[in-house]
């Protein structure tokens, strides 16, 4: 198996993403996940072993996790860790790290993309993180425009000039 990667820096220096895209070639049907960030993932008061809750739908207003055909997200008052599927071809996770397994806090989440390869397959992730100290109202609106990716691997390796 071989894993060619090219790393996307983020567009801006306040952008609150990076994009990574990988061209896998596997003789044999793999399963390939890449993911985001680990984050804290209680819920309530300082101390608290309450999971968080499953969302319907992210929200600024609201603590939990969200996972839909594309994306992963979990919010907590750690900050924001997300990562979307920018060519459509996985589906979207938030894992429950093992516990203690994270420096900074007992028990953490990890959005993450999932997908199948078998032969040669492109994969295209944006990873999205905000920390918690600076978390603040606008972030929703930024995942939502990070969410945009390309309708076929020709179409992003013309664009990307990969």
């Amino acid at each position: 198996m071989t894993v060619e990667t090219y790393l996307i820096p983020p567009p801006t220096p306040s952008s609150p993403f990076h994009t990574r895209v990988h061209k896998i070639t596997s003789p044999r049907a793999i399963q390939a996940a890449d993911s985001g960030f680990a984050i804290h993932s209680q819920t309530g008061p300082i101390g608290s072993e309450r999971r968080m809750p499953v969302l319907q739908s992210p929200s600024e207003d609201t603590y939990g996790r969200f996972e839909n055909k594309q994306s992963g997200l979990a919010t907590s008052r750690a900050g924001v860790s997300g990562v979307s599927d920018l060519l459509r071809t996985g589906r979207g996770r938030v894992h429950n790290a093992d516990g203690n397994s994270n420096t900074n806090f007992a028990r953490t989440v990890f959005p993450s993309i999932v997908s199948q390869v078998n032969g040669e397959e492109w994969l295209a992730t944006r990873i999205f993180a905000i920390p918690g100290d600076s978390v603040t109202k606008g972030w929703l609106r930024e995942w939502e425009a990070s969410q945009k990716g390309w309708n076929s691997v020709d179409e992003m390796k013309i664009e990307l000039g990969i």
